[in-house]
């Protein structure tokens, strides 16, 4: 009996000492893969603060607690602003961990802008006031075209500050945080609350003619002529990666926000792939932590910013971003394979994005592609779109539809390139019709697809209440036919304005037309159009300055013949009675060749009546130069009996400069002895061409004889001229 009891005992203590071996084993080597809290950022709101803390093992299941498992112990208060430390003791299968401390904190609650109102070099901002745990504020400003100031206001007994020394007529966007600085025994420690939604005002512009403008100063040029790249994540936002709520997946962020119940809010942040922070409007803003990939449709149905934190966000072919109310899009690339979008709009709010790559890769022939698709307000900088289509039905960077109350459009970078594209619909880096007011400003546009019947466009804007282009780069070609116009702005725009300027140079060029201007009427100031077939066309009232236009890229398009530098008129209706004045331009300057041959377009200037066109009431040209083409100065179509040629032409100013074929100047007699001026026919006065040399010294050329008169080559009201110093000389 002693034996076997013996041997029982000696049995249960090798089977007790095997079973604890495999517990240890286990705790050793499966071990605890990661400690985390369920939270590690709460803000102030006067309760006490407790975070779960959630233990995963090797395998990646949950760790409950337990004396076998784990003890926690939550340090006093929890409630004040300030890092708290939560200690996990490891007991035993997993005695061996030891102690681990993690910590949390409590931010201040957010304050928000009430209120921001302008003078002339100067704003002030208001914000809601706040007094529980907070010490003071901070108020951050910048324009468009400055780096953010941020102004520190301690204490809580004012919640407004004046911000002075501003340049006015100049849009600035503002926003306010709060702070508590916390001491704890000889180090202070200042605890940030997350920013208020960033409210936009515009200081009063002090008398001048032209709308305000927002110019860089001279050190800040060159960055504007440099191919654009998302900005780089500001410090600042480093405190949104404590964020409020914390997810494994992209989706699930959007989901909540959404849903505005935030139950998907289970990742401790150690291996978040994105988080939420709440907003005091209500509003939420998800901040992408890592780069997320193969990423199904997504659609943000609530007021949100997607802040993209300098990552990649990767959609899964065909998939893409859709929003409903108002999005901001921030600060990291969008990739879009064989998609109709990379970002569409689904309702009728604002879109904003800002320091965005957007990267689309089409191979579909049957895909219309819209790279970003809006129907709303929309508030495009710093963005960069890169569409990669090797064949598809049509391509187009940003499309604004009619549903759109303005465009604006800042500091942003299309480039789009094709070698195919089917069908009848156009390309276009941007196309945006029937909104209000239409901004575009220091764009840089490159369109480029190979297609035999598809029109394609850098820019088109249609049906606009008013158009403003200030400064920007245009491209637009189509390789494998006479197509591709730089800007076009079709009949029944409003106002349309061109600025070139310190900081702002204004360059088009389009294969078939530089600029093609329908709109009620168009102001130039400054900038370069050229083209290989026709460098500027206008057709209703037009005011252009120091303006150049020129035929360009001659040896690079040899299947297409220039034709015409600069033309006028055109089918609408208005054309008639419409006035046009040119000042200090330059026109039809021939293009050096690589063989140091020059290349001239058959008509310097060119004034269309013909084939239902209307020539205009007026042209006036004031110190300009012309450049001698095939045919020099004006060339008159072929007028009929409902289209005659009934337009005053005058040419005027001290600084006005004709060239000869050899880039030296007429004189005034040489003028003289090229024209002269015939007898009243049909009413008119006829002004012909009395060289014998038509191709290199023609001064005025015609079209041939055609009704209503055998006679009928090229008229001039009676009371147009040639003007030199405004003495009349022909």
């Amino acid at each position: 009996m002693f034996k076997k009891i013996t041997a029982l005992l000696i049995t249960a203590a090798v089977f007790c000492t095997l079973f604890q071996f495999t517990l240890t084993a286990q705790g050793a080597n499966g071990g605890i893969k990661s400690v985390a809290l369920s939270k590690v950022t709460y803000v102030y709101n006067g309760k006490v603060k407790t975070p779960a803390v959630v233990v995963t093992n090797a395998k990646g299941k949950t760790v409950k607690k337990s004396k076998q498992t784990y003890t926690v112990s939550y340090p006093k208060g929890r409630k004040a602003v300030g890092t708290y430390t939560v200690k996990i003791k490891f007991c035993g299968a997993y005695k061996s961990k030891g102690t681990v401390k993690k910590t949390f904190r409590v931010i201040p609650r957010a304050t928000a802008v009430t209120s921001v109102s302008a003078d002339k070099s100067s704003f002030t901002v208001k914000w809601k006031k706040l007094v529980a745990q907070t010490s003071g504020f901070q108020i951050s400003y910048h324009s468009n075209n400055s780096a953010a100031k941020t102004i520190t206001q301690k204490g809580t007994d004012k919640a407004a500050k004046k911000i002075t020394s501003l340049k006015s007529g100049t849009t600035y966007f503002v926003k306010v945080r709060a702070f508590k600085d916390v001491t704890k025994g000889k180090k202070t420690k200042r605890y940030y609350s997350v920013w208020s939604a960033e409210k936009r005002v515009t200081t009063k512009a002090d008398g001048q003619q032209e709308p305000a403008k927002d110019e860089p100063a001279q050190d800040e040029q060159d960055e504007h002529d440099e191919p654009l790249i998302p900005v780089e994540p500001k410090p600042e936002f480093e405190a949104v990666r404590t964020a409020d709520y914390y997810y494994s997946s992209l989706e699930g962020a959007v989901a909540d926000v959404n849903a505005q119940t935030f139950t998907g809010a289970e990742t401790a942040f150690e291996g978040a792939a994105a988080g939420i922070c709440m907003q005091e409007d209500g509003g939420a803003k998800i901040v992408l932590f890592r780069n997320a990939d193969d990423v199904p449709a997504l659609e943000i149905n609530e007021n949100a910013e997607l802040y993209l934190n300098g990552f990649t966000l990767t959609f899964s072919e065909a998939a893409y971003l859709t929003f409903g109310k108002n999005l901001t899009v921030e600060n990291g690339t969008v990739a879009v394979t064989n998609a109709d979008s990379a970002i569409s709009q689904s309702g009728s709010g604002t879109l904003c994005v800002t320091g965005v790559d957007i990267n689309s890769k089409i191979t579909s022939t049957s895909l219309t592609h819209r790279a970003v698709n809006i129907t709303g307000n929309t508030d495009i900088k710093y963005t960069n779109i890169n569409i990669d289509a090797a064949v598809c039905r049509s391509i187009t960077g940003i499309y604004a539809s009619n549903a759109a109350k303005s465009v604006s459009v800042k500091n942003t970078k299309i480039t789009a390139a094709a070698t195919n594209t089917q069908g009848t619909e156009i390309d276009a880096g941007i196309n945006a019709y029937n909104s209000d007011s239409t901004l575009i400003e220091r764009a840089n546009i490159t369109i480029s697809v190979g297609n035999s019947s598809h029109t394609t466009y850098g820019m088109r804007l249609a049906n606009a209440g008013s158009i403003v282009i200030n400064g920007g780069t245009f491209f637009c070609e189509n390789t494998n036919a006479d197509l591709g116009n730089g800007i076009i702005v079709p009949e029944g725009a409003g106002d349309l304005t061109v600025n070139s300027g310190s900081g702002c140079q204004f360059t088009v060029f389009g294969k078939k037309r530089g600029m093609s201007s329908t709109a009620r009427h168009t102001t130039v100031n400054g900038g370069e159009f050229y083209s290989y077939d026709m460098a500027g066309y206008f057709v209703l009232d037009s005011d252009i300055t120091n303006a150049v236009f020129a035929l360009k890229n001659s040896e690079k398009y040899t299947t297409v013949k220039g034709t015409d530098t600069l033309c006028f008129g055109g089918p609408a209706a208005g054309t008639k009675d419409a006035v046009m004045n040119l000042t200090g331009c330059s026109i039809a300057k021939p293009e050096l060749l690589s063989d140091g041959s020059y290349s001239y377009s058959d008509q310097a200037v060119y004034i269309v009546s013909d084939y239902g066109y209307h020539s205009p009431k007026e042209i006036n040209f004031t110190d300009c130069t012309f450049y001698q083409s095939n045919y020099h100065l004006f060339w008159f179509s072929q007028p009929t009996a409902t289209n005659t040629c009934s337009t005053r032409v005058n040419v005027i100013g001290g600084k006005t400069a004709f060239y000869k074929k050899n880039l030296t100047q007429y004189t005034k007699n040489e003028i003289k002895g090229l024209v002269d001026v015939g007898g009243a026919e049909n009413g008119w006065k006829a002004l012909r061409n009395k060289s014998t040399d038509a191709v290199g010294n023609t001064f005025v050329g015609a079209g041939t004889p055609v009704a209503p008169s055998a006679d009928n080559e090229l008229y001039l009201t009676d009371s147009a001229g040639v003007y030199f110093d405004n003495s009349f000389i022909l």
